[in-house]
């Protein structure tokens, strides 16, 4: 459920959210500074190890775990670095057991479009607005998107309430989340696309939303 303000404004929403996007990256580095040196030898202890570690290291901005054989997967929200004060990034980290940990980012999310979205949902609280609008499948679709030889340069990623524009950043190699609307302020053939596109479970390409195939 998302906490109600019916006046919230974007430059409310703004300065909401940085503070807790700043509170969250303080306690993210103090857990991982406190991550242990030393793994299970096993390797199914060594799975369940690394499921916890990531569960109490990202806690309230994870998104989901899972495991398969010898590796570890987490999707999680990330405070992007000082240049991107405001910004959040949706970040995948793969384990692998004796071997190499790595992560990358799926998708950064500009400050504006977190504080357009908070506004939409008259929801005081980033993180919470974030996990809620996210499903299991935008992330899926979004890795396979990045993956293609040649991404799209303009996706529509249909949400649980909404829709994010998200534009392909080639420089960074993943995508860019610029826009958030509400499906109240889209057309009434907009919101048979997002209908379409939710219920297929997967993205919208084209020069619009009103035009995704």
């Amino acid at each position: 459920m998302h906490s109600d303000k019916s006046n919230l404004d974007v430059a409310s929403a703004k300065r909401i959210a940085r503070g807790q996007i700043q509170r969250v990256a303080e306690s993210i580095s103090e857990r991982i500074a406190r991550l242990p040196t030393q793994m299970p030898g096993k390797r199914l202890a060594w799975l369940r190890e690394t499921e916890n570690l990531y569960r109490r290291t990202y806690d309230e901005v994870l998104i989901g775990v899972a495991s398969e054989k010898r590796r570890v997967f987490a999707v999680y929200l990330m405070p992007l670095a000082e240049q991107f004060d405001g910004w959040m990034s949706i970040e995948v980290a793969v384990a692998s057991f004796k071997g190499a940990r790595t992560n990358f980012v799926l998708a950064a999310v500009a400050e504006q479009t977190i504080a357009r979205m908070m506004e939409g949902l008259k929801s005081v609280d980033a993180i919470e607005a974030l996990r809620n609008e996210l499903s299991e499948w935008n992330f899926i679709q979004l890795l396979q998107s990045m993956l293609l030889p040649t991404p799209q340069d303009v996706i529509y990623v249909a949400t649980e309430s909404g829709y994010f524009v998200t534009k392909w950043n080639a420089d960074r190699h993943s995508y860019i989340m610029t826009s958030w609307l509400p499906d109240r302020l889209a057309t009434d053939h907009e919101r048979t696309v997002l209908r379409r596109l939710r219920r297929e479970e997967r993205l919208g390409t084209g020069p619009s939303l009103a035009e995704c195939v």
